[in-house]
């Protein structure tokens, strides 16, 4: 076995110690470019994939770039989170399926103008977590933490109304000082 092998075995080892199979989670970074986005995507479709009989899983992004939406659904300005906080859209006209079985995502959004306090959301957003939770397993890719500016959601905020919040580190370029901030 070489050296990325183990590491992936390692990896395997330490997401399977968690329990993954609670309703609502978080994924953020300290900083961009950590992977954040490609975790988050990664286990979202596992989970669809092995989790979905159970229940489904609904990728949530909060970041206004629409990184992970567009990977998964392969569209980029879509109806979203922010059309829906801001009264324009139903959560059924948000909420998108993929192409990947019992894997659905509500993308951030098309109405950004409006939307400079995000905090002013936060009860509606806690509200539709909630509501969604009984019917999917719930994954919410975030900004990062020391990124993060008026019209975005505060991770620090996002934490409070989810089981689990992840801060996902990349070996090499996150300073640790950095991280230990970030807890």
């Amino acid at each position: 076995m070489d050296l990325s092998e183990h590491i992936e075995a390692a990896c395997f080892s330490e997401f399977r110690r968690i329990n993954l199979e609670k309703d609502s989670h978080m994924f953020c970074s300290a900083l961009s470019e950590e992977g954040k986005t490609f975790v988050t995507v990664s286990l979202a479709i596992s989970n669809a994939l092995k989790l979905g009989a159970v229940k489904p899983v609904l990728f949530v992004d909060l970041a206004p770039n629409r990184a992970g939406s567009s990977i998964l659904t392969g569209q980029r300005d879509t109806k979203g989170l922010v059309d829906l906080l801001l009264g324009k859209e139903s959560i059924d006209n948000c909420i998108m399926p993929t192409q990947v079985p019992n894997l659905f995502v509500l993308p951030y959004g098309s109405s950004i103008s409006g939307f400079e306090q995000p905090l002013r959301y936060l009860h509606q957003l806690n509200s539709l977590i909630e509501e969604k939770r009984k019917d999917y397993l719930i994954y919410i890719d975030s900004v990062p933490i020391f990124t993060s500016s008026s019209g975005q959601f505060d991770p620090a905020e996002i934490s409070k109304i989810v089981d689990n919040t992840f801060i996902v580190v990349l070996t090499g370029k996150t300073p640790r000082e950095v991280v230990l901030r970030s807890k």
